[in-house]
């Protein structure tokens, strides 16, 4: 019986964050307009190359590219663009069937957009967000209530969330790694967390094959997850038959990176040579630099500043500190876990303080941890006492922010100094979906003085509420009922599974 009610938990809060991440469509940026552009190639040219935005300077959406041979590419790997075909071929199919052009509308245009990234990189988090629930009881077995906690911290009050509007691959990177370290707590631990006894053991090879495939998909979507997926590959040692689980882990990587080397040869002329190979010398300094030694203004910048903090827009992740130490000094034995969460994290730590453009452009914190933060609230599980009143309470703060960055702008322009105060100050004066750059467009019309927005910049970014004809902050309440509904729910199933 207990078991029936995690499950009813799993799927309300795989329903509730789903509609939460895809209410919201950001509109453009040059890194979700590259992985657009080469969407849009695929479905309905059959080409990698993103030529036909280059070569038509009125259509031109984008710096992030890269240049071989005379054609131009995403200076990014594949994966998040091959995430988002099934939903674009879907639809380009469906509006075909009713004579629609896409392209005959900014709106629709736009709509399209938003079901290819409601469908890929929404899809995706919400699964890792209900896997999280039961990946934390194989860390340490606890009541529901607190799990769903922690989970909703992680969901609703770090850049998790509004990440997961964006057609981006920081979100994705999450998802697909945390999975991958999922599936082989689930081989090590799942059995002895089952309340039920019926449930048979899977063989290790399966899960070892999965486990495989996801670090596959995880290294198409991001180059720099490699490091996390050789880390989570050496977790895998201290398992049960070792060599056998790595070698049926390695078979499942086959086809994903095989397919990612075809890409490089197709697109740049050999299996080894990236898109970063031939990115745009923007990206890198005179001496093709793209990475230094770290600095105390980085440092300082991606974790307490009103800039780019990660602690100053998501407070409650200042407990991960005590958690990780609670973590590592546990008595059920979960150290090696914890060495591959806190190996994660410092990776990607030092990965975004040694980056030359740390700070990541146009956003509103320091977007390179995102793939860390899984791994890192992991810690918050371990919190008790006075600390988990504590963290409950700076878990509401930092909902409170990430939903405004959400709902405003979560890709906020370089030149504003504090994201946070920023977005509230939108929310004051009755502004939501602020961004004006579409899709096909390189910067928002009123960039530098260019121009003023028109009638159609209004669907250059929106929410459901907007699409459904209210406007301003009253385009969030449906949203705030979704919520009451599952968090009711959630309350109700608590109460059914107390009373047996």
């Amino acid at each position: 019986m207990p078991s029936i009610a995690e499950a009813r938990i799993r799927r309300i809060l795989f329903i509730g964050v789903f509609i939460t991440y895809a209410w919201f469509f950001q509109g453009g940026g040059w890194n979700q307009n590259a992985r657009y552009d080469q969407v849009w190639r695929l479905v309905e040219d059959g080409t990698f190359d993103i030529n036909e935005y280059f070569e038509d300077p009125t259509r031109r959406n984008t710096n992030d590219f890269s240049f071989y041979q005379g054609r131009y590419y995403p200076n990014k790997p594949p994966g998040v663009s091959l995430l988002g075909l099934p939903a674009y071929t879907v639809l380009v199919f469906i509006e075909g069937m009713s004579g629609l052009d896409p392209y005959s509308s900014w709106k629709l245009f736009h709509v399209n957009a938003h079901l290819v990234c409601a469908f890929s990189v929404s899809l995706l988090s919400a699964c890792l967000v209900a896997s999280l629930f039961t990946t934390l009881n194989y860390l340490r077995p606890s009541p529901a209530g607190w799990r769903v906690v922690v989970v909703l911290a992680y969901g609703l009050g770090t850049m998790a969330l509004p990440w997961s509007t964006l057609f981006q691959a920081h979100q994705p990177s999450a998802a697909l790694t945390f999975l991958m370290f999922a599936v082989l707590l689930y081989q090590e631990y799942g059995v002895q967390c089952s309340d039920s006894q019926k449930e048979p053991k899977r063989p290790p090879s399966d899960l070892d094959l999965l486990a495989g495939f996801l670090g596959g998909i995880a290294l198409m979507v991001a180059y720099n997850n490699a490091p996390v997926i050789a880390l989570v590959m050496g977790y895998r040692l201290v398992g049960p038959r070792p060599i056998r689980g790595l070698c049926t882990m390695a078979i499942g990587m086959v086809l994903p990176v095989a397919f990612l080397l075809l890409y490089h040869w197709v697109c740049f002329g050999h299996p080894l040579a990236t898109s970063y190979t031939y990115e745009n010398e923007q990206f890198v300094t005179a001496d093709g630099k793209v990475f230094d030694f770290p600095t105390l203004k980085a440092v300082w910048g991606i974790t307490f500043s009103e800039w780019r903090g990660l602690f100053y827009g998501s407070p409650v992740l200042v407990f991960c500190v005590p958690g990780f130490v609670y973590f590592c000094k546990q008595r059920c034995g979960r150290l090696p876990e914890a060495l591959v969460c806190i190996g994660t994290v410092v990776f990607y730590f030092v990965l975004n303080t040694s980056f030359i453009n740390w700070h990541g452009g146009w956003c509103s914190g320091p977007r390179y941890m995102i793939p860390s933060l899984p791994f890192m609230v992991c810690a918050l599980h371990f919190l008790s006492g006075r600390l988990r009143l504590a963290m409950i309470g700076l878990a509401g703060v930092s909902v409170c922010i990430q939903f405004a960055l959400t709902a405003v702008d979560p890709s906020t322009p370089h030149q504003v100094t504090n994201p946070t105060k920023y977005s509230f100050q939108q929310l004051f004066q009755n502004k939501v979906s602020i961004n004006n750059q579409g899709v096909l467009e390189m910067f928002p019309p009123e960039h530098e003085g260019q121009g003023t927005p028109q009638p159609r910049h209004a669907w250059s970014s929106f929410n459901v509420g907007e699409l459904i004809g209210l406007s301003g902050v009253m385009s969030l309440l449906p949203l705030l009922v979704v919520w009451t509904i599952a968090g009711s729910s959630l309350w109700l199933v608590g109460r059914w599974r107390s009373h047996g």
